[in-house]
């Protein structure tokens, strides 16, 4: 495997800026990388991109899914002073907001901003015991009226977005980046589909880069109802260890000891998202991990939920795995994954398409 290509498309793909229900440029961009390896490219009404490579049978459809958005805010109103509140799109962690900087979509120009809330020295001693809020969290852009603001081209609904820049850790398989999650899949999902020009395979694959998963799953399950496949992987990241303070027994992940795959997952507070993944798929995905020497892990998932949720519902019902890509500090802006369990996710799911009949 080009190991130099995966970090190279994963190091792109993580510095685009693609929140939920603005994942243009990250569906444009993965088109771009897959130009002459895919039989058809499609984007369907919600923006999901379809990328197919015709199979020896056109009925045994299998559908290879990796969501494109990541998390970010809103513009919610402009204060009179300039000021930006901003609401959230997607689950953020709220402690590590303060102080971050950001970069807000305004009419085609890049502002630039940080968020922050009442500073430390003009704190009482409640609210220095209180976490911040988003509620009381603002953007400033610099300027000091909302003519000022509103005259950069920022308005209430322009999307907002973390600013920045994602790298290898010191010249470690580690990467660091803010839209790991999930670019770390399409940046698989790519590799699979190039991989898979050099093969004939029984089944047509249908690539998906997803879109809005971070708020709600939606754009998978339409996907799935327009293609109608046999079965279907999802690449997504999980929580993986080797975080001072957290037990093993609480997260059996780990980064570097290749992908993890998934018998479970179930999210309480979402609606009761999650799915249970038919013992034939982890069957198939343990026996050609073993067949291939491919290190794998076993992974049960609470309190979160992926896009295999909407997949394994849509129709008649789409039998549906997961394989996870181990990844600290998921939801903040310094996720990291190793390069290492992305080429053995790479491994993986290619050999799985070309055994599946």
């Amino acid at each position: 495997m080009d190991k130099d290509s995966l970090a190279k498309s994963l190091i792109i793909l993580d510095n685009i800026m693609g929140v939920s229900g603005y994942e243009e440029r990250v569906g444009e961009e993965i088109k771009a990388q897959l130009e002459g390896y895919c039989d058809e490219i499609k984007v369907d009404n919600l923006g999901n991109h379809i990328f197919i490579k015709r199979g020896k049978s056109s009925n045994f459809k299998i559908m290879i899914c990796a969501h494109m958005d990541e998390l970010g805010f809103i513009v919610k109103y402009i204060e009179d002073d300039g000021k930006i509140r901003f609401a959230p799109i997607g689950y953020h962690d709220k402690r590590i907001l303060l102080s971050q900087e950001v970069i807000i979509q305004a009419n085609k120009v890049i502002i630039q901003g940080v968020i922050n809330t009442k500073p430390l020295h003009l704190s009482s001693a409640s609210d220095m015991e209180k976490n911040a809020e988003i509620k009381d969290m603002f953007i400033d852009i610099g300027t000091e009226t909302r003519k000022e603001t509103e005259d950069l081209g920022v308005r209430i609904g322009d999307l907002i977005s973390f600013d920045k820049k994602g790298t290898f850790l010191n010249n470690t398989d580690t990467y660091c980046g803010k839209s790991v999650d999930d670019r770390a899949g399409c940046a698989v999902l790519v590799e699979v589909m190039k991989r898979l020009k050099e093969h004939d395979t029984e089944a047509t694959i249908y690539g998906v880069g997803s879109v809005m998963e971070e708020i709600g799953m939606r754009g998978a399950r339409t996907a799935t109802y327009n293609i109608e496949p046999n079965l279907a992987i999802v690449l997504d990241v999980t929580p993986a260890n080797g975080i001072p303070g957290v037990e093993n027994k609480d997260v059996s992940i780990f980064m570097g000891k290749g992908p993890a795959i998934k018998f479970y997952e179930w999210d309480p507070g979402n609606s009761m998202a999650g799915v249970a993944v038919p013992k034939k798929i982890t069957d198939a995905l343990i026996s050609v991990a073993e067949k291939y020497n491919i290190p794998y892990q076993r992974e049960v998932l609470i309190n979160a939920a992926t896009d295999a949720w909407g997949i394994a519902l849509s129709r008649t019902g789409v039998p549906t795995g997961v394989v996870s890509i181990p990844s600290r500090y998921i939801h903040t802006t310094t996720e990291t994954v190793n390069i290492k369990d992305l080429e053995n996710t790479v491994e993986l799911v290619l050999h799985y398409i070309l055994e599946a009949r």
